[in-house]
């Protein structure tokens, strides 16, 4: 009865440490997918940029925005 216990204990922690295995295997390709998407988007924009940034964009620290002329006297 002992020895059964045992063996039961033993299998169970191999299938605990296997699928202790099985997730952190799956959470590092959850990872590994995320960056081959943003990579894919990084290339897809490089790919678009021509140059030019858009109005408006933060890259421009607001020097695409008109400077207020102060009134001529």
């Amino acid at each position: 009865m002992a020895v059964a216990a045992r063996q039961a204990a033993e299998e169970f922690a191999k299938a605990k440490e296997a699928q202790t295995a099985k997730v952190d295997l799956d959470i590092r390709m959850v990872y590994a997918e995320a960056a081959r998407l943003q990579s894919q988007a990084s290339v897809e924009a490089a790919k678009k940029f021509n140059g030019q940034l858009p109005a408006g964009s933060q890259l421009l620290f607001g020097l695409d925005q008109q400077v207020p002329q102060s009134p001529k006297k």
